[in-house]
């Protein structure tokens, strides 16, 4: 159970892009964002929002915010809506192989 890969990608007129594929998910999402210079964050959204993950959250509500802490860390934080209000689901930090 387990493993998987996070690919960041820029595109020149296009956009950022993020891929995750991971085992426990069984598929590949890809995200489409934009860079916050404010906040110095990518945010990220899903390209395909319908349906729910595990646990019920709809896709349709859910965001990736990328932060990066060195050249070698980076830091991933997923949101979602529930009765209207943000919440904060889960801190993800990943090292550059």
């Amino acid at each position: 159970l387990g493993g998987g890969s996070i690919l960041l990608s820029y595109e020149p007129n296009q956009g950022f892009f993020l891929t995750s594929d991971f085992q426990s998910t069984g598929e590949k999402l890809n995200f489409v964002g934009e860079y916050l210079a404010d906040k110095n964050i990518y945010t990220y959204y899903l390209t395909t929002n319908e349906g729910e993950f595990q646990g019920g959250m709809l896709r349709s509500s859910v965001r990736v915010e990328v932060r990066v802490g060195s050249p070698s860390i980076f830091f991933a934080d997923t949101y979602t809506h529930i009765e209207g209000e943000e919440v904060h689901v889960q801190s993800y930090r990943f090292m550059k192989s």
